[in-house]
């Protein structure tokens, strides 16, 4: 089957590069400075508050990271950074706590919240956490860049091109293909060149290649798994 499109969907996500304003969700000034001082030292702005509230502030859904301390979260961290990460899947996530349990960290990370920290964190523990989610939203911005590409080309077709698309990944052929869209062979020929050129392939294999991946990275821009090491030094 063709893959599914999500044209309400709007990421903003146009290219590779991430959104050098890291906002921290923290209200304890020493580590709000801690912070500060590793995200200017990679070469990236920090912006700092006190509450995370991801379904008013537009400028959380416009970062690629995001750092998020349990005191700036009104009620429980988990149900609220579940929440944010299935709206904005793009969103790398590096939550803190204190006290936080392993059940609730290991939960947190199921559901695609980038690394999880149990403080204090020290100078080389926070350098090492924020490193690490750097390179995990470098990877979570390549894929929804190419999957915005894909789409795009995809919602070029017309729904006379999706029908026809349809059974070509269905392998049926041209004439029987006609005669259940009752057009012409000329007619389901014409839309399959026009489906070749608008997706930018040159045959059915490499037709099928780019379907596959328009749905792997469909499944995969919802809440993504990161290793199982992003839990850390959660007791």
């Amino acid at each position: 089957m063709a893959p599914h499109l999500f044209p309400e969907h709007i990421y903003p996500v146009n290219d590779t590069r991430l959104n050098s304003t890291i906002p921290v969700f923290e209200t304890q000034p020493n580590q709000n400075r801690l912070w500060r001082d590793i995200i200017l030292r990679q070469g990236m702005m920090c912006q700092s508050h006190s509450l995370f509230d991801w379904q008013r502030d537009d400028r959380i859904g416009q970062a690629s990271i995001a750092i998020v301390d349990q005191s700036a979260i009104v009620g429980d961290i988990v149900p609220s950074l579940i929440a944010a990460k299935s709206s904005l899947p793009w969103l790398s996530i590096l939550a803190t706590g204190a006290n936080l349990k392993a059940s609730d960290a290991a939960t947190l990370v199921l559901h695609g919240v980038c690394y999880v920290h149990e403080k204090p964190l020290d100078e080389t523990q926070a350098s090492r956490a924020l490193g690490f989610v750097i390179e995990r939203a470098r990877d979570v911005q390549e894929r929804f860049a190419e999957f915005k590409l894909l789409s795009e080309r995809f919602a070029s077709l017309s729904t006379r091109e999706r029908d026809v698309l349809q059974y070509v990944l269905d392998g049926t052929p041209n004439r029987q293909a006609a005669e259940l869209l009752r057009v012409s062979v000329r007619t389901v020929e014409s839309r399959r060149a026009k489906i070749y050129v608008k997706l930018q392939t040159e045959n059915v294999a490499q037709l099928v290649r780019i379907v596959d991946r328009l749905k792997l990275l469909e499944s995969e821009t919802g809440p993504a798994m990161p290793p199982r090491s992003s839990v850390s030094s959660v007791a």
